[in-house]
């Protein structure tokens, strides 16, 4: 059995490989410098700590922890410039504050002060800062000691693709390719003295890949999702500059939501920053229109019969047509459906009432909601009710040519919502078209020629030789037959149709 020292000591090593491992989580904070060069007595010293796990650092020297020797101090950007004008050895300890995540860490150091001449030079340089890739780079190198002026080099290894190092030590440009690249930069001092380093730079390729946002509509709710790829872990997002639309607010997932309150085009500036640090900006309009809002009209619906074929049309205005329609809360009969073009259709098989909430939204994201009381019903106050009649008598009394020959099928055709309903076999044999069926997916094929139509019970999408198309309503069984939009059908397979209100009939082919 582990003993409770060694058992503590497994825990917390199961704890910070834990950590370490957690995608997005931010490495410690901690000074990696690990000694100071050396200064000279009169001559210009300049040296840069280094940290990691901080984005937004300052440094300082810790209370009483000793000084620098004097003509050399510390700045908050971590650099120990100026010229030594006495000489020993001084111990500090220096302390860097993380402002972004409020931590903080110390190390102490020896710094050494010579009378001794300098000697060779020495590059002072720890670290370079990650280059975004396409984006404008620019880092100088510093040395110490020899005599200037210095020149600069590559050595050996290469610079990413896009960047350059002048004689001067500045490494400028716009790399061209993410990664990490390591090579060895030399210096030369005026008397021919070198010192060379090894570095690595690393180009970060995360990128904003967001081009526009869609237009939002005053008073209508808006939600977008920004994305940006490339980048290592989880991505936040703020606003750097510019500003949303009153009422929109950008939250850190990169969700742009709200209600917008006022019109007009608005300009701002959002940086995503990745879980290494790396980040990207770009710069967005988002345009807010002023379009009214949606009403819906269909005030009530009227009563079904059950076991007969309904076919109901919700309709709305205002707003940015097409309208997409579903349903909030309740539930419709048994067999009902609720199609996004607000088309309710289907056969209900016993009486009730049913209370449900629909909601419609249009292009811009104006919504509306309305609640509808559904009767089911085989009589009204003793009759059949009147819209069931007046459906009856459209059955009834529409009649339809093809090709100069009546339509005499088992089941009639009928008319709903203005559309023409005939059996999808009947019809398409009349015109010459193959009929097949899926009895597995409830697929529909129609085959003329070269023209392939595809559809599905309930669905208002089709696919016209692998074109998706939108019916005029969707296919709807009538006493175990597939009824189809007879228009729909014309045109998809090139035929002419034409409707003769006066005698109600309909004429379709050529004779």
């Amino acid at each position: 059995m582990l003993s409770a020292n060694r058992f503590k000591l497994y825990f917390l090593c199961l704890l910070l490989l834990f950590l370490c491992i957690q995608p997005g989580v931010a490495w410690a904070l901690s000074i990696i410098t690990t000694e100071l060069p050396v200064a000279h007595l009169h001559t210009p010293y300049n040296f840069t700590l280094s940290v990691t796990g901080a984005t937004n650092p300052t440094w300082s020297l810790a209370a009483g922890s000793g000084r620098l020797p004097g003509g050399i101090v510390l700045g908050s950007d971590g650099r120990l410039h100026g010229t030594a004008i006495e000489s020993g050895t001084f111990p500090i300890t220096v302390r860097v504050h993380d402002h972004t995540t409020g931590n903080s860490v110390s190390r102490s150091f020896s710094l050494v002060a010579t009378t001794m001449a300098a000697t060779t030079p020495i590059i002072t340089t720890n670290l370079l800062p990650q280059a975004q890739l396409n984006a404008a780079y620019s880092a100088t190198l510093a040395a110490l000691h020899g005599q200037t002026p210095y020149t600069w080099s590559i050595q050996s290894g290469s610079l990413p693709p896009g960047l350059a190092l002048s004689a001067a030590g500045t490494i400028s440009g716009h790399p061209t390719a993410a990664g990490s690249f390591s090579f060895v930069v030399m210096v030369r001092d005026n008397l021919g003295q070198t010192a060379t380093r090894t570095f690595s730079l690393s180009v970060g390729s995360l990128i904003i890949t967001t081009e526009e946002l869609p237009t939002a509509s005053r008073l209508g709710f808006y939600r977008e999702t920004l994305h940006a790829a490339g980048g290592v872990g989880r991505y936040s997002w703020s606003l750097q500059g510019g500003s949303l639309p009153p009422g929109l607010s950008l939250l850190g997932e990169g969700f742009v939501a709200g209600v917008p309150t006022a019109a007009g085009s608005f300009s701002f500036t959002v940086r995503a920053r990745d879980g290494a640090g790396h980040s990207d900006a770009k710069t967005l309009t988002l345009r807010v229109a002023d379009i009214g809002v949606i009403h819906i009209v269909t005030e009530e619906l009227p009563v079904l019969i059950p076991g007969r074929s309904s076919l109901l049309q919700l309709e709305a205005s205002g707003g940015e047509p097409p309208f997409s329609w579903s349903l909030l809360t309740g539930k419709l009969p048994r067999n009902l459906i609720l199609h996004k073009n607000g088309v309710i259709s289907g056969t209900v098989p016993e009486e009730g009432e049913y209370s449900f909430t629909v909601q419609v939204f249009d292009q811009s994201g104006l919504f509306r909601e309305k609640s509808y009381l559904l009767r089911v019903s085989d009589t009204v106050n003793g009759k059949e009710p009147e819209h069931a009649r007046e459906q009856q008598a459209d059955r009834e009394g529409v009649r339809v040519y093809i090709r100069g020959q009546l339509l005499k099928t088992e089941t009639p055709p009928f008319l709903a919502g203005g559309k023409t309903f005939v059996p999808l076999r009947d019809v398409s044999t009349a015109l010459q078209a193959q009929v097949s069926w899926d009895n597995f997916t409830g697929e529909a094929v129609i085959k003329r020629g070269a023209t392939v139509i595809s559809l599905y019970p309930g669905k208002i999408d089709a696919r016209i030789n692998g074109r998706s198309v939108a019916l005029d309503a969707p296919l709807v069984y009538l006493n175990r037959r597939l009824m189809i939009p007879l228009r729909f059908l014309a045109v998809a397979l090139d035929e002419p149709i034409r409707w003769d209100n006066r005698t109600r009939e309909v004429v379709i082919g050529r004779n």
